[in-house]
């Protein structure tokens, strides 16, 4: 008998015992699939989960075994999911022709159009508009003028004004701040502006530098992912720290490693991307330390659930987030079945070959989402991902030394920035190349 190409784990469908693992997997993975369609399809979804599962738990009641104990369990996360995400976010016409709200993550402006989300005691929504004022992070803000029958259900765009009534600084995270405009401003010294602006990009998510020819270029070759914050940035920042942790005990470098990663987030003013990334960073580096085997596809899904609870809108509003776990599920799950389908259960790929294959997973997954939400995508743009990606740590690397020294030392800080931008000299004509062809 064939073996199935792609393998999920026997203990997400278990034969003979109920693991502790398999019920925490089906109850996130059911709860954010469950808040994915109430947010598409409404109270239809609510209506059909509660029936569905009302039907399975009769029809358990007369029948009972493992798998359709696990059956239930997804049912009824989905239910209590899609019920979570419309209690949590009520319909547009449920407010006024007036909102307000604390921004909630870091706003998005290009060309003078700002994007950000709001959350309030009303629910939080998606507001898209032209305002004057800088908003930031944590600021309150008033969203007045609101056009109901211009707008979906759970997004606001251009609406009259958007003032901020209240500044939501903090000392901590200002400083924080400070830190990173004085790092992107060595790389303005140290580099020519299209290489500083792609150093900003990839090891802060800020792409306000990036030049917009370069910008579109990205979009259109599939490379633009590599100025998101992903689990990279993690990793390096955990590097970072161990050292720093290395004469404490393990339960006190777990904290150490953990702060430097909060820290980070609050400096990037925490995008979903990196917050995914930073969960799944904490909880891989946590089991490390007390010896056991971290398994990716619990924690992609343990970390959807924690944002999905914080934050319901994320799974149809943040296409980060959507992108972010699409190119992970592919990476995780059909990669391997990719490798398996070519080079069967006991030879591997080579470093390159393997890296290709990720490489297409990755962007197949994504390609639907892409399509749904541009209207453009292309599977060809594995190749100038795959000239381009193995660059990436080290264009990291010797970008954030670059930065970071030429505050302390600027003759040091300009020498490793020549290294720095000769890496991303070579990804922006590999970019700009591809974009011709593709």
């Amino acid at each position: 008998m064939p073996k199935p190409l792609v393998r999920l784990s026997s203990r997400l469908f278990p034969k003979d015992k109920l693991y502790p693992d398999t019920i925490l997997f089906w109850c996130c993975f059911g709860f954010v699939f469950g808040a994915l369609l109430s947010g598409v399809f409404g109270l239809a979804s609510v209506i059909i989960a509660g029936i569905i599962s009302l039907a399975f738990s009769i029809y358990f009641a007369v029948k009972r075994d493992i798998f359709r104990k696990v059956i239930l369990i997804g049912l009824v996360s989905v239910f209590l999911g899609s019920s979570y995400f419309f209690i949590r976010l009520p319909d547009l016409a449920d407010i006024g022709n007036d909102f307000m709200g604390t921004v909630s993550d870091r706003p998005v402006l290009s060309n003078g159009i700002v994007s950000f989300n709001t959350k309030s005691g009303e629910g939080s929504f998606r507001v898209t508009g032209r305002s004057s004022a800088l908003i930031n992070c944590g600021d309150t803000v008033f969203v007045s003028g609101i056009k109901k029958e211009a707008n979906s259900s759970k997004k606001i765009s251009f609406p009259k004004s958007i003032k901020v009534v209240k500044n939501g600084s903090c000392p901590l995270r200002d400083r924080l701040f400070l830190l990173k405009d004085a790092i992107i401003g060595s790389f303005l010294k140290t580099m020519p502006p299209a290489e500083a602006g792609l150093a900003a990009g990839i090891i802060f998510g800020d792409r306000s530098h990036i030049p917009e020819s370069l910008n579109k270029a990205s979009i259109n070759t599939g490379t633009v992912h590599i100025t998101a914050l992903s689990g990279y940035n993690i990793s390096v920042i955990i590097s970072l720290f161990i050292p720093l942790s290395f004469f404490f005990p393990k339960k006190v470098k777990f904290f150490i490693v953990c702060l430097g990663i909060i820290l980070f987030v609050l400096m990037v003013e925490g995008g979903s991307s990196v917050i995914r990334a930073a969960l799944m960073g904490s909880l891989i580096f946590f089991a490390k330390g007390k010896g056991r085997r971290a398994s990716i596809g619990n924690l992609i899904v343990f970390s959807a659930f924690v944002m999905t609870i914080f934050d319901p809108s994320v799974v149809v509003m943040d296409l980060g987030f959507e992108l972010s776990f699409l190119a992970l599920l592919g990476v995780v799950y059909l990669a391997p079945a990719v490798k398996r389908l070519f080079y069967g259960e006991d030879e591997k790929p080579g470093n390159i070959i393997g890296m290709a294959i990720d490489c297409f997973s990755a962007e197949l997954c994504v390609l639907p989402l892409l399509l749904l939400k541009f209207g453009s995508g292309t599977i060809f743009s594995v190749l100038p991902n795959l000239l381009i990606i193995w660059t990436v740590p080290f264009a990291m690397l010797f970008s954030f030394l670059s930065g970071i020294i030429y505050l302390v030392c600027p003759p040091l800080g300009e020498i490793i920035g020549l290294f720095a931008s000769a890496i991303l000299s070579y990804e922006i004509k590999a970019i700009i190349a591809f974009d011709m062809f593709l």
